[in-house]
């Protein structure tokens, strides 16, 4: 019996430590969206000016369908309305750009045209005229385009001319919760300063930017914040396709990184998912909670494939094919519990990059992520090169060196 009992707390404390590798079932995400709060990202909701009318309609009407489970970090909603009006201005410019497009097309299709004007056989002068009446028509067209689209944007409510604003006002800023005070603020930029040093995700891939480049780690501090204080499961809704946010192998992307997934287990006892906008649509659709048109599914999709790449359209798909089995302690054992241990690793699935010392206890290959503080004094293994030398660990306030660091790609090894 007492073997028995050491056995299942091994297996427990090992379930947990590498649960950021297990597939996600099609159970599991039921659960998930019975129960979670869905964050939504600024790149989720700016892109509400990019879609037609319709789109944009049926995809507010699948946000609504969440009821108070719809959600977005402050900081999210602090970052849409800062950069609302150059999205609004991208839109207008781009039918300029397309209208200079077809007008240096059709200028210089006409002049190539002139050498031909004495062909005995061909009309150049009619193929022109026919050219010119076609641009025209084709401009008309481009500038229809360009007042509808004022018109969807900023249809009369009130003394709020924007109507995506109101609607987005409306839906989260009742659950809006506190900024960050100005000390809170200092801390977590530092934490995220040494952790980007460590190519801990998420946010490290905007180390480089000269503005807002801690705005990734100030959403996942707050989407921790969260997690914690409901002990709700968190899935985020983001067209982000930074690496930092996803995790990538052989030109599929597999969902959030497992460093996040291990987080936010640490920080609060749930799970955490992410969608792009056009998955999130399609699931909602599939669990029948809003209607949703296969045109809406395809115009949000187009830009999060310019966004992301065709692999990731790969994205649950992968996920969904493989359902995590569910393992039958009794028919493991074989009514013998010393078989429980071997007959049960046979069924886990570890990641290859994944190494394991002789005496069974795991060793990482890559940099430290687990939740910044407190996190490497608490698991020393997780830095041999300090516990090695019984010196006490790095700080927020002292990070480890930027020659520490360790490339993107290896990061995924730690959980």
């Amino acid at each position: 019996m007492l073997d028995l009992r050491r056995q299942w707390r091994y297996l427990t404390i090992m379930s947990d430590r590498f649960r950021c590798y297990r597939m996600f079932s099609i159970e599991d995400l039921d659960k998930l969206w019975e129960t979670a709060t869905f964050a939504f990202d600024a790149s989720a909701l700016l892109n509400a000016y990019a879609y037609s009318t319709s789109t944009r309609d049926e995809y507010f009407a699948a946000i609504h369908s969440l009821g108070d489970r719809a959600w977005a970090p402050e900081h999210a909603i602090r970052e849409f309305h800062k950069n609302r009006i150059s999205r609004i201005k991208a839109q207008a410019k781009a039918v300029a750009d397309i209208q200079e497009l077809f007008l240096n097309a059709n200028s210089e299709l006409y002049k190539s045209l002139v050498k031909y004007y004495h062909h005995p056989a061909v009309d150049i002068r009619a193929i022109q005229s026919v050219m010119m009446s076609t641009h025209a028509s084709i401009d008309a067209l481009l500038i229809e385009a360009a007042t509808r689209y004022e018109e969807s944007v900023n249809k009369s409510n009130g003394y709020n001319p924007d109507a995506i604003l109101d609607w987005i006002t409306t839906a989260f800023e009742p659950s809006l919760e506190q900024a960050y005070s100005v000390d809170d603020i200092s801390v977590h930029y530092k934490e995220a300063e040494a952790r980007f040093q460590r190519s801990i995700p998420p946010g490290y891939k905007d180390s480089g930017k000269a503005e807002n480049k801690y705005g990734d780690y100030i959403i996942w501090r707050q989407m921790l914040d969260r997690a914690e204080r409901t002990r709700k499961p968190i899935i985020f809704i983001t067209n982000d396709a930074k690496e930092d946010w996803w995790r990538r192998e052989n030109g599929e992307t597999l969902g959030p990184r497992p460093e996040l997934r291990q987080e936010m287990w640490d920080t609060a006892q749930v799970d955490f998912y992410m969608y792009t906008s056009d998955r999130f649509m399609d699931q909602a659709r599939k669990r029948k909670l809003s209607e949703v048109s296969d045109k809406t599914i395809d115009e949000i999709s187009q830009w999060i494939v310019n966004a992301m790449g065709e692999e990731s359209r790969r994205y649950d798909v992968v996920m969904e094919a493989l359902p995590f089995e569910r393992v039958h302690l009794q028919d493991l054992t074989d009514g013998s519990p010393s078989n429980l241990i071997p007959k049960l690793f046979d069924r886990i699935i570890f990641s290859p990059s994944m190494s394991f010392r002789a005496n069974g206890d795991s060793t990482s290959a890559g940099p430290d992520s687990t939740r910044f503080n407190g996190y490497l004094t608490q698991y020393p293994e997780n830095n041999p090169s300090k516990a090695s030398q019984g010196e006490e660990l790095d700080t927020v306030d002292a990070p480890r060196q930027s020659s520490d660091a360790k490339e993107p790609a290896d990061a995924e090894d730690d959980c």
